[in-house]
């Protein structure tokens, strides 16, 4: 089944035309032209109108398919219905005009994206006026399932999706024109698409999600190596140096570094002061990868750390690989397959380590 077996915009109000017409018959019991007939006549043709601009507004042909239901539908909490214009022509009674069954109830939804978007209409088939409720949105990962009911000669079709109290559902239009698909072979048409077009949402979701969750044990992963890096760091240069005082024991790149974020912390929080984070311990929570690895490697300090890490080269590579593959995961950038392997060996190397 392709887009071509179902009707065009243009198409749309012929079909509701159509419906307008035999309700004019039910209500009226001919084609007369007496001035209620008239006056019938010209309010459908403005519900028309109407139902047509609120289409555009709501933007239905513009999605990647569309589709619409009438007489009994829901938008997944509402149940809206009145009998087939069919039913109500054989209803034996005057003053049809006031009987509740002359309401056309009209759902269109369309795809857009990740989403369903339904619109539901009532529109008053013997005098001016037209209720609507535009572009419900429901998130097409949690679509459940799609079905066909037939109630006798009745289409039916059901959406099911997941938090909603009832399903989205909708008569199918037994109206055809120019050979375009009316009744259950809709009916499949509509099921076929949403359920493939759901169907892509729900394994691009998986993707995304083992994506995330794969990010967030890396980065997880990065965070215990950071914190014992910086344990090591303190504890190793407070005992070395028997120095406390941040300044007294860095110097160059790092020492101002660290000064100036400290400063721009107590800056933006005036309950603290810059004394609060003179000692090493306190003020290591201001550093990151590159400055603990630009003072393990400085030559006056490396023979205290030469223990643990054995290789100067390769502990300035594995600092470099555990940098770069922390950039992206703490600042949300795309992470390369190139990154992410060095990375990952960068933690593992440093596990192995310390």
């Amino acid at each position: 089944m392709n887009k071509e077996q179902h009707l065009s915009e243009s198409q749309f109000p012929g079909i509701l035309n159509m419906r307008m017409d035999e309700y004019f018959i039910a209500i009226t019991g001919n084609t007369g032209s007496s001035a209620r007939a008239m006056y019938i006549k010209t309010a459908q043709r403005i519900n028309i109108q109407t139902v047509q601009s609120q289409c555009k507004k709501s933007k239905l042909f513009d999605g990647e398919f569309w589709g619409y239901g009438i007489n009994s539908i829901c938008d997944g909490t509402e149940i809206h219905s009145s009998v087939d214009v069919e039913k109500f022509k054989r209803l034996q009674e005057l003053n049809k005009h006031h009987n509740e069954n002359r309401f056309l109830w009209l759902l269109t939804f369309k795809v857009e994206g990740e989403h369903l978007l339904v619109s539901i209409f009532c529109i008053d088939t013997a005098t001016s006026g037209v209720n609507s409720n535009l572009n419900t949105k429901y998130d097409l990962k949690d679509f459940i399932n799609a079905r066909v009911r037939t109630r006798g000669s009745l289409t039916y079709v059901d959406f099911i999706f997941k938090n909603l109290e009832k399903p989205i559902h909708f008569q199918i239009d037994n109206y055809a024109q120019g050979g375009k698909l009316n009744g259950e072979q809709l009916a499949e048409y509509y099921i076929k698409l949403i359920t493939e077009r759901a169907k892509v949402i729900k394994e691009n979701q998986q993707v995304v999600e083992k994506v995330i969750s794969e990010r967030k044990l890396i980065e997880g992963d990065v965070d215990i190596i950071e914190y014992k890096l910086r344990t090591i760091f303190v504890d190793i240069l407070v005992n070395k140096t028997g120095k406390e005082n941040y300044e007294d024991i860095l110097t160059g790149s790092p020492k101002s570094d660290i000064r100036r974020r400290i400063k721009q912390h107590v800056d933006k929080h005036p309950r603290e002061n810059i004394d609060d984070y003179k000692t090493l311990k306190n003020a290591i929570e201001f550093t990151n990868i590159e400055h603990l690895k630009l003072v393990i490697l400085k030559e006056t300090n490396w023979q205290h750390f030469e223990p643990i890490f054995k290789t100067k080269d390769v502990t300035e590579k594995y600092f470099n690989q555990l940098s770069q593959i922390r950039h992206p995961l703490k600042h949300s950038r795309k992470l390369t397959d190139l990154v992410k392997l060095e990375g990952m060996a960068s933690i593992e190397w440093f596990s192995q380590v310390i």
